[in-house]
């Protein structure tokens, strides 16, 4: 049943309407349904769309010294972490055909430890992937984000270390989030929380009642600031925008396949940043936000060549996260950010050198409707009649370090490291991490793409790079 207002028509109108209609009925704040940002709503939807059910999922690799750590300690301090942030006890569900999620009391553990490869595990834990047989992260960690099922959405996992460097002497924590719980701001948050909840020996039992309320209070404070925002940017002017900015998409309708479709894996070539021979933060000073505009010309040349248009094909559509909390709104852990669709203009890869210069016009224009939420997007790229199912052909995350502390878990720091192989959201993906190791760093599905393919398009995308990017 629509109300007046509804007749509005966009997706986010009609969402709050049908919300407050199911959630009017819960007797307690405390047991009312969670409403879901346009991210969440588009993380949950690609999840059900995905043939495997997947989670789109958020994992960081730390080495610790074998032994160092406490399983049952970890268990009791990720638990804790939950219990100061709503978002990380709550379940997704769909109610009448309502997205929400469904919060868990503040004692309530919400996420749990699990050590695999040997016959060891932390209480609660249901070791995905464990085995033995000398198996190690490379191997263990990809199985078990590829087995991601239902369960808490913070989860960390425990797995003995690759050979090299040391490797017999250490084992890699694996710090897992489901994407439609976090984003890049509440990476920090949840990485300091851990490192208090494990220095101190911390529980849920131990975060005071008032502070789980307070808590709940600016969760859902922040979640209907964010979706007001999101239904100003839903009104005709925005939505005729995107469909004028993907009007290219008929002649590149031969994108690969849906995301995590090809189970061979993934392989990854990974560099330091142009200009940056010896590390450094290449992200202060607010250079690298000006020169985004010429990151996503270097993805759009490197995706040209992997999928082997050319300069003069059709551009490839790329995907990146922007965004932010609200105005005014706390500081929260949550998926406070939308996924951006870029597609470059015709001009952009015809000659070296101009096509930063021929993204910043566009790149601007659609920075002004950035809020539009990514459902409605796809709404108005269909309207349009333009045969997108919200597929990327590539995905940009841009990652600042500097911007979360270190995991320090009791008197050890974790080591942020690599483990490759694991699913991606789409066939391919560029990540640029900013920090004291400034790299750049391409996935790939690898049975999507021919051999030779990878190598050349990671050469084309290093050679588009700006100095210092």
């Amino acid at each position: 049943m629509f109300t007046t207002r509804s007749q509005v028509w966009t997706i986010t109108t009609q969402y709050l309407d049908r919300y407050r209609s199911r959630a009017s009925g819960a007797a307690a704040d405390a047991d009312r349904p969670l409403p879901v940002t346009g991210a969440q709503r588009r993380f949950l939807l690609a999840r059900h769309l995905s043939p495997h059910g997947r989670a789109d999922l958020v994992p960081l690799f730390f080495r610790f010294p074998r032994n160092s750590l406490d399983p049952r300690r970890l268990d009791a301090a990720a638990a804790y972490v939950a219990a100061g942030h709503p978002v990380l006890r709550s379940r997704p569900a769909v109610l009448g055909g309502v997205p929400v999620l469904l919060p868990g009391g503040p004692q309530e553990p919400g996420a749990y430890v699990a050590r695999l490869g040997g016959p060891d595990r932390a209480p609660g834990g249901r070791g995905e992937g464990e085995g033995g047989g000398g198996a190690r992260a490379g191997e263990l960690l990809p199985a078990a984000l590829a087995g991601w099922g239902e369960g808490p959405p913070l989860r960390l996992l425990l797995a003995p270390a690759d050979g090299g460097e040391g490797g017999e002497e250490h084992e890699v924590l694996a710090l897992v989030m489901d994407h439609a719980v976090c984003d890049e701001r509440s990476i920090g948050r949840i990485i300091a929380d851990l490192s208090e909840g494990y220095t101190h020996g911390l529980g849920p039992d131990d975060l005071p009642a008032a502070r789980a309320r307070e808590a709940l209070c600016a969760y859902r404070g922040a979640v209907h600031a964010q979706l007001a925002r999101e239904e100003a940017a839903s009104g005709p002017a925005a939505l005729a925008h995107w469909a004028d900015r993907l009007s290219g998409l008929a002649a590149a309708d031969g994108r690969a396949g849906a995301p995590g479709a090809a189970d061979g894996g993934s392989d990854v070539l990974s560099a330091r940043l142009p200009g940056r021979p010896g590390g450094g933060d290449p992200g202060r000073g607010g250079g690298t936000a000006l020169r985004f505009p010429a990151l996503l010309a270097a993805c759009d040349r490197a995706a040209r060549v992997l999928y082997g248009r050319g300069p003069r094909g059709p551009a490839p559509l790329l995907g990146y996260a922007w965004g932010g909390r609200p105005e005014g709104a706390e500081d929260v852990v949550g998926a406070f950010l939308n996924t951006v669709p870029f597609l470059a203009p015709p001009t952009t890869g015809h000659r070296a050198g101009t096509d930063a210069d021929a993204v910043v016009e566009p790149w601007c224009a659609d920075l002004e409707h950035a809020d539009t939420p990514f459902d409605e997007i796809v709404r108005a790229a269909r309207r349009a009649g333009l045969p997108w199912p919200g597929r990327f052909d590539g995905l940009l995350t841009f990652e600042d370090r500097g911007l979360r502390p270190a995991l320090r878990l009791g008197a050890v720091t974790g080591v942020e490291t690599h483990v490759d192989g694991r699913p991606l959201q789409a066939p391919l993906t560029v990540a640029l991490a900013h920090g004291a190791d400034a790299r750049v760093r391409m996935a790939w599905e690898r049975a999507a793409f021919p051999d030779g393919a990878p190598e050349a398009a990671f050469t084309a995308l290093l050679a588009a790079l700006p100095p210092g990017a």
